[in-house]
């Protein structure tokens, strides 16, 4: 075999295994990072997103499209999320009616927020467009009245509380088994006369749970507590699937074996041209 022939199968060889490792060895894709995305309606309920992403960071726009949360924009402007007619304006054709309900007298808007490290919401100078949320990051859109130094910020709430994984389910415990006693009966003598007990007509009376005492003749006024509806929606990847592991997964295996005959099957038929042309041609 001539110096030319060697170094053309060992160029050869090497440039095989080569592709047969890269095709082996494929790196799988994990995600990044995490946000949260938090939506407060009008009557206040809340529904929680967690989303997973790749990068160093996601835009708002996406974070909203990765977690299934429809949006109308205008020239970079929110004129409505989610689905609700009432909640935002659906046919923008310019900045007025992409801001149909924030005039007077219903001044209501969607109004964004966002949170860093669980530092607390602060509303966000930036569009949907420009707002991009890192891992760890919360952003909060809130539908009602405000403005840009007016707008309450959303309920406190932590990262965990949004992207937490669910909750183990709780064991049904058993009821212990009750034997019921007989009861024990004690004759009483028809000739003994039995006292009645009087009524008690002096001393504090307890009130009545869920009741609130305000004096004599005076109507009781219970405050009542309002609570808030969150739902939490649980987390997405906004990634490709993880590649599956190469470690005892024997369809992945045979996978990349195949790969790998197939290369250099491709390879050798390429050298044996190269030498068939060379010995055809006298060289």
């Amino acid at each position: 075999m001539s110096v030319w022939r060697r170094r053309a199968f060992s160029l050869a060889l090497g440039t095989v295994c080569i592709m047969a490792l890269a095709a082996y060895a494929v790196p799988a894709a994990y995600a990044d990072g995490s946000a949260g995305v938090v939506v407060e309606h009008g009557d206040g309920s809340i529904d929680t997103y967690c989303v997973a992403f790749q990068g160093d960071s996601i835009s708002a726009s996406e974070l909203l499209a990765k977690a299934g949360i429809p949006d109308v924009q205008w020239n970079g402007s929110v004129c409505a999320i989610g689905s609700d007619p009432a909640e935002g304006c659906f046919q923008p054709h310019d900045y007025a009616s992409c801001y149909c309900k924030s005039y007077p007298p219903t001044n209501t808007y969607w109004a964004f927020f966002t949170q860093r490290s669980d530092q607390g919401w602060i509303y966000s100078p930036l569009g949907i467009q420009s707002a991009a949320a890192h891992n760890g990051d919360l952003q909060a859109w809130r539908w009602g009245v405000g403005g840009p130094n007016s707008a309450p910020p959303p309920p406190a709430m932590t990262f965990a509380q949004v992207c937490a994984a669910p909750p183990p389910a709780t064991p049904t415990a058993v009821p212990p088994t009750v034997t019921p006693v007989a009861p024990t009966v004690v004759p009483i003598s028809t000739s003994t006369p039995l006292t009645t007990a009087a009524p008690m007509t002096s001393g504090p009376t307890s009130p009545a749970a869920g009741t609130a005492t305000t004096g004599p003749g005076t109507a009781a006024t219970v405050t009542a507590t309002t609570s808030v509806t969150i739902t939490n929606h649980g987390s997405v990847t906004a990634t490709p699937a993880p590649a599956p592991s190469h470690n005892g997964d024997g369809g992945s295996g045979a996978a990349s074996l195949a790969a790998f005959g197939g290369v250099a099957a491709l390879m050798l038929a390429a050298i044996a041209g190269a030498v068939v042309y060379r010995r055809r041609h006298g060289q």
